[in-house]
């Protein structure tokens, strides 16, 4: 793993942590007495858990530490990774079974340290959990991570339980495509192998309706399993009809089928397409007028092929978009215990913590009452502005309040979308942040967030936390409400907000250069897309690099080492040249054009720096 130069390598001194008759002391010198031992029958992760305990052990201390299983002969010190007959025998009352698939323990028993919980990732979370928490690691992005050298691995007594308040967490940014980040991070749904716990991810997609019974197949000889729309059957922009016995048998085959080729899945999308075109036939709109929502229509046809389908999948859920017309709960009925509503925030304001803004009350009025009704709803939020990925977007101090309002109204999961790919707008941090608040709502997110900036910026964190504060300080003490689809124009991208800002990112790119003259690996390249001279300059100083080896092209003073960088031959330049600075700069231009004669706009378009760090095949 690639570390970071400046601050990920350091040495804690042997006298960092209290020293006391009870301290455990697992490494010194390089040397060990310890060795790591699973059970003979551990799962994948579990196995998986010991090998990431035994390299980090070796990166931290210097020192492999031996594997075992629990058939070989007991040894005076050890670290238990998992349940096994050794942790049997020293009959510690742990409740397996409360701590399902994800809770783990840590705990110190004489010269032993118990790493363990679920055998699905219970294991490997507890020894994630003792490398950040005890011993000081952190993984900030797939390649940027933080791994302290110690002369002397020592720590007290410890007695910890942890169980994840969410059962779903999935973080809908870039860092979570990684594997390992994921796994390292807690990130249940993502593209996880049964090594690094599985993932909980869901079957088939939700917008579906017509991927179950497709029109191209039944649409003319059974236009009846369609919607009736003024008076006429229709396919296209149109959901399903849902009362229709056929409808409801095909789905829940359907259902079978796909949960028959994706063995083990926990949950299952079944849900309406992403257009209006509600049924208006006799039965479904009297299921409509009856539960004064769409949804009531929705849940009651969910409620059905659940049904006929839990017979063979007991512990398999459908999950539903409760997504703008449906967003509104059922008056009664209630779903299926094996269905569940994935609430939709997006008409949402976020710029304001959900449960504080006039413009929310519908929203958080909407999840109370889907709480009511269910013990089991998901939320799927929004966390990046949709129509400008790069524009800076102020919604990081909302995260923790909307998280902690979830966890209080029987939400079990949450997706918090974003930009899965690069480009964004400081998109490593809100996937970091994001990851330790959905892991923990009530984590210190201030601290969660100023680690970060100075792990994965160094010195240049100072006015990158600057540059956060002048945008977040702006939209709270103006009262400026952003939408996930907010656009240049709004108010926080004043003239006068927009120097600021060049300012505070002259000041971090002076920072980077400074380390390049130290030798270390940093170039900052910025993108400001803004009026035409503007435009024109920055055009012209990347057009500079073509032909060169570029290490790095980026909007702030991101570090990474020689051997994680690519070089761009000239071809692969003149490509990413056009996709990211020609094309974003003309953009800029039509908009320009576009204002208003004396009303010149300033566009901030913030470029990740996994779109520049790229190696040539």
């Amino acid at each position: 793993m690639a570390k970071y130069p400046l601050v990920a390598t350091f040495c804690l001194l042997s006298g960092f942590f209290p020293i006391r008759s009870e301290a455990l002391l697992l490494a010194e010198g390089g040397k060990s007495h310890y060795a790591i031992v699973v059970s003979a029958s551990a799962s994948p992760s579990e196995d998986h858990a010991a090998r990431e305990l035994q390299h980090f052990l070796k990166e931290i201390a210097g020192v492999e530490l031996p594997l075992m299983t629990d058939r070989d002969p007991r040894q005076q010190y050890e670290v238990l990774v998992g349940n096994s007959r050794r942790v049997e025998e020293l009959n510690l009352s742990i409740d397996w079974k409360s701590l399902g698939d994800e809770g783990y323990v840590i705990r110190t028993e004489g010269d032993r340290l118990l790493l363990a919980g679920g055998k699905k990732r219970g294991t490997l979370y507890a020894v994630y959990a003792f490398l950040e928490e005890t011993l000081g690691c952190r993984w900030f992005t797939p390649d940027v991570s933080r791994i302290p050298k110690q002369e002397r691995v020592e720590f007290e007594t410890l007695n910890i339980r942890q169980i994840p308040r969410f059962e779903y967490r999935a973080v809908g940014w870039i860092s979570a495509s990684d594997p390992d980040w994921a796994a390292r991070n807690k990130v249940n749904s993502a593209p996880l192998d049964e090594q690094r716990g599985g993932s909980l991810s869901i079957v088939g997609g939700v917008h579906n309706f017509h991927s179950v019974v497709p029109p191209n197949r039944y649409f003319e000889q059974h236009p009846e399993y369609y919607p009736l729309v003024n008076g006429k059957r229709v396919y296209q922009n149109a959901q399903l009809c849902l009362t229709n016995s056929d409808v409801i048998r095909i789905a829940a085959e359907e259902m079978k089928r796909r949960l028959r080729d994706n063995p083990g899945a926990k949950l299952i999308g079944l849900g309406q397409e992403d257009w209006g075109g509600w049924c208006e036939c006799e039965e479904c709109k009297a299921i409509i007028d009856r539960e004064e929502s769409p949804s009531g229509l929705l849940i009651h046809f969910l409620n059905q092929v659940a049904a006929r389908i839990e017979g063979e999948f007991p512990d398999t859920a459908l999950i539903t978009l409760a997504y703008q017309v449906t967003r509104k709960p059922p008056k009664n009925l209630k779903p299926h215990r094996n269905v569940i509503p994935w609430v939709c925030g997006i008409e949402c304001c976020y710029s304001h913590p959900i449960s504080n803004c006039e413009l929310n009350r519908s929203f958080v009025k909407d999840l109370a009452d889907w709480a009511a009704l269910t013990d089991r709803v998901y939320i799927f939020d929004y966390t990046a502005n949709f129509e400008h990925y790069v524009m800076p977007h102020p919604n990081l101090r909302v995260l923790q309040p909307n998280f902690q309002l979830f966890a209080k109204d029987h939400v079990r999961g949450v997706y918090a979308s974003g930009n899965t790919g690069p480009g964004s707008e400081l998109g490593e941090l809100r996937g970091y942040l994001i990851a330790k608040l959905l892991w923990n709502p009530d984590a210190d997110a201030h601290a969660i967030r100023r680690e970060f900036m100075e792990g994965y910026y160094g010195r240049a964190a100072e006015p990158l936390e600057k540059y956060l504060a002048l945008m977040h300080d702006k939209v709270e003490r103006e009262n400026i409400h952003c939408s996930i689809v907010a656009g240049p124009r709004m108010p926080y991208l004043a003239p006068d907000m927009i120097e600021k800002a060049k300012a505070l990112f002259d000041e971090a790119e002076a920072l980077a250069a400074q380390l390049r003259t130290e030798g270390q690996p940093a170039r900052a390249i910025r993108a400001d897309l803004c009026d035409t001279s503007q435009r024109h300059e920055l055009i012209a100083r990347a057009a500079t690099l073509a032909g060169q080896p570029v290490d790095l092209l980026v909007n702030n003073a991101s570090i990474f080492e020689n051997d994680a960088l690519g070089r761009l031959d000239e071809a692969l330049w003149d490509r990413h040249f056009d996709i990211h600075v020609k094309a974003p700069a003309f953009l800029a231009e039509a908009f320009a054009a576009a204002l208003p004669d004396g009303q010149d706009g300033l566009i901030v378009n913030l470029i990740d720096q996994r779109v520049w760090r790229l190696t040539p095949h």
